[in-house]
């Protein structure tokens, strides 16, 4: 834009765009990286008495539309990415799946998605359609819900007996199994009835519930001094994520929802953890 603004037309342009320092500040950026944004187009810029300025209404489409940069006071980045996408991250806490899985099944369902900072962002209405067209996987409050507590896993069966996931799946196939074991399917995973369980051990010989066996529990220190993080709780404990968003889901371990991540309550999980230990 040639010549010189002044009047009312100078005060429109100043407050509807703001200079590349300006925008500098706000994100807390250096010179380099703000003039590596303005280049790549990714908000609409005007010359004002051959100055670059920022159009802010561009801008905060931008800025609500990605991740990686963030105001240094003001709102969060990306609210329109959480209101109208799911991330890959997101869909892998739903289903109680690893992010790899989630990714894996993005790709194989063909669902619609944009990649922002080299991460899966899929349209929440494309997503919910196809989960309500299918039936494999089930959402793990919705599972906590289904079984209500009173239901084990193959796996967790499998560990009762000290044996595998496999002995456990041959054992509810077995005849015997078959007249006594109470079992479901969600998400394509089997499911048995606690006091169905009970029922089948008292009327067999072969197998024996694994003595709990006592051991100390090396407490670890979290990066935030009162909660744990997921990873957090999976690496330093050994739980598999599934199991753990499961154990989250159905309010068996003391936790905090803030917006899609989980905070563990440190004191509280800390107690459940030394009390299963020892008993």
């Amino acid at each position: 834009m040639a010549g010189s603004l002044n009047g009312i037309e100078g005060e429109h342009i100043n407050k509807t765009t703001m200079s590349v320092p300006e925008m500098r500040r706000m994100l807390g950026l250096g010179k380099t990286d703000s003039y590596w944004l303005v280049h790549q187009g990714f908000f609409e810029t005007i010359l004002v008495n051959g100055k670059m300025r920022v159009v802010i209404e561009s801008f905060e489409y931008w800025y609500a539309r990605q991740f990686k940069h963030r105001k240094i006071t003001g709102e969060e980045p990306g609210s329109k990415l959480r209101e109208e996408t799911y991330s890959a991250r997101e869909i892998a806490d739903m289903l109680g799946i690893s992010k790899q899985q989630a990714n894996v099944l993005v790709r194989q369902a063909k669902l619609p998605f944009t990649k922002v900072h080299c991460q899966f962002q899929i349209p929440k209405d494309a997503f919910e359609q196809w989960y309500s067209s299918q039936s494999h996987y089930v959402r793990t409050q919705e599972k906590a819900a289904a079984l209500g507590g009173n239901y084990l896993s193959l796996p967790q069966m499998g560990r009762k007996l000290g044996r595998d996931r496999r002995i456990a799946r041959s054992i509810v196939r077995s005849k015997l199994g078959q007249q006594l074991l109470k079992t479901v399917r969600i998400g394509g995973n089997c499911y048995v009835e606690a006091g169905s369980f009970q029922r089948w051990l008292d009327s067999q010989t072969k197998y024996r519930l694994t003595p709990v066996r006592t051991r100390t529990v090396q407490l670890r220190k979290p990066k935030n001094p009162a909660y744990y993080t997921v990873e957090e709780v999976c690496r330093f404990y050994g739980l598999r994520h599934a199991e753990l968003y499961e154990k989250l889901a159905r309010g068996d371990i003391p936790a905090l929802r803030i917006g899609t991540k989980w905070r563990i309550k440190r004191k509280e999980f800390d107690e459940l953890l030394t009390g299963r230990s020892e008993g």
